[in-house]
């Protein structure tokens, strides 16, 4: 197989029953890519002799995951998606199972906008979900377990993002977008055991590897190469995620007066969900974890996002 191939979750496709017509899927065996051969089965027969078998990973061309995103944002906005036979449940979940193929596909090939446009619907349904919900702590208690942690903090980092920067009186739909869609690909290059790896970091319990300390570096120059559909405002705020006014963030260690105050409001609402989920989500924490945060974010764009943050989590 000469051209590169996406690797996907197979749980993530069996979310979606619907007909992947002319798709063709590879399987890894003793390290070669074997395109499988069953013309008279559908793409979800495949899937299902593979799961029984004990697959847990299907191989497909950028073409064919392009079908593949193009169908399953075509069902997050269908009919059934909405049905009240469908729970909540099947609904979040679906939206990460479209989130973590958009990212993977970025990962093997870069930036699309098949790739784009999955993230942007899945973000959409999800955060209606969180808006319907009577709160964030409710919509964790619910939720929780029923997706990955890091794809529920992912959605409640966006909630929040959006609910601070109503705050300020030059909010628009287009800037909460552009702020949103850095939650969205912040971490794409991040794989499920490096988040832990950031957390006890950021602990000050261990040290981090150079791929997981680049990693929002790499995205940046990843996305940089796609300016006609990633906006400027979303990199500085990919690049700057991780990083601190104290100089003491990664990957870089730029200081105060670096940050934009799109990047302060991103920065403060993602670590104040991130010391809920560590105390729990404990809720009568949040006055702990709001003086905890404006110890370490403080100064030119923090002061105002700090006060903005804490202004939306006592309503």
């Amino acid at each position: 197989m000469d051209s590169p191939l996406c690797k996907i979750a197979i749980v993530h496709l069996m979310q979606f029953p619907g007909s992947f017509e002319g798709i063709a899927v590879h399987v890894l065996v003793a390290g070669k890519y074997l395109k499988l051969n069953y013309p008279n089965e559908t793409f979800m027969d495949i899937l299902n002799k593979l799961q029984a078998k004990g697959v847990e990973d299907a191989y497909v061309s950028q073409a064919d995951c392009d079908k593949i995103l193009l169908g399953m944002s075509t069902t997050l906005n269908s009919k059934s998606f909405n049905d009240s036979g469908t729970t909540d449940e099947v609904r979040l979940q679906q939206t990460e199972d479209v989130a973590n193929v958009a990212k993977q596909f970025m990962r093997s090939f870069g930036v699309n906008k098949e790739a784009v446009d999955a993230l942007k619907v899945a973000n959409e349904k999800a955060m209606v979900m969180v808006k319907e919900a009577p709160g964030i702590h409710a919509f964790l208690k619910r939720f929780r377990g029923k997706c990955s942690e890091e794809y529920l903090k992912s959605c409640l980092t966006n909630f929040l993002v959006a609910k601070v920067l109503g705050k300020f009186p030059w909010k628009s739909q287009q800037i909460i977008q552009k702020t949103m869609f850095a939650g969205m690909l912040c971490d794409v290059m991040l794989l499920p055991g490096d988040f832990e790896e950031v957390r006890r970091f950021e602990h000050g319990e261990a040290a981090i590897s150079d791929r997981v300390r680049q990693h929002a570096s790499d995205v940046s120059q990843m996305l940089r190469k796609k300016k006609d559909l990633i906006p400027m405002e979303t990199i500085t705020i990919i690049e700057q995620h991780h990083e601190r006014p104290d100089g003491k963030g990664f990957p870089v260690g730029i200081t105060l007066s670096r940050f934009n105050q799109l990047s302060a409001i991103f920065i403060v609402s993602q670590r104040y969900i991130e010391k809920l989920c560590d105390q729990h989500f404990d809720f009568t924490k949040r006055h702990d974890i709001i003086q905890s945060l404006k110890e370490v974010y403080a100064g030119g764009s923090f002061d105002k996002a700090m006060e903005a943050l804490t202004s939306v989590v006592e309503e």
